[in-house]
């Protein structure tokens, strides 16, 4: 009789197939459209959930009737920390703060306003909340 072996998997991450990876970011971005306005990241790093919230509010008080606005920020990552005078093992820690990761180019938000100039002021506003530095990009 013939004994029917299982294959090994173990180590087989090393020859998976390079093609299902994600590649740019700018794929799940769309594209600005006539009369739109956005804020592109010039450099990377990293914004904590605080800092969205208020930057959120800046636009959303500063445009209120006068246009649209799509933010694609979001904090999705958790930085965890433990006690310094705590030993070996005992878990992970506790979350601290939620924050999201920018890198260079990335499209925080676009801006669909009822005049160009209301729009650019909108998001010269919004800029100064973010702790990284920004470029405000038209169609």
């Amino acid at each position: 009789m013939f004994k029917i072996h299982k294959t090994r998997s173990k180590f087989r991450k090393k020859f998976r197939t390079r093609s299902n990876r994600t590649g740019s970011l700018a794929c799940f971005f769309p594209r600005l459209s006539q009369g739109m306005l956005g804020l592109r990241a010039t450099s990377g790093g990293l914004i904590p959930m605080i800092t969205l919230i208020a930057f959120y509010q800046e636009i959303n008080k500063r445009i209120k009737k006068h246009g649209v606005c799509r933010i694609f920020a979001f904090p999705n990552r958790k930085k965890t920390t433990k006690k310094s005078g705590c030993r070996m093992g005992q878990g992970k820690g506790t979350e601290t703060f939620y924050f999201c990761r920018v890198h260079v180019g990335m499209l925080l938000c676009l801006v669909t306003a009822s005049t160009k100039s209301k729009g650019v002021s909108v998001l010269h506003a919004a800029q100064y909340k973010l702790n990284i530095s920004c470029s405000i990009i038209e169609y």
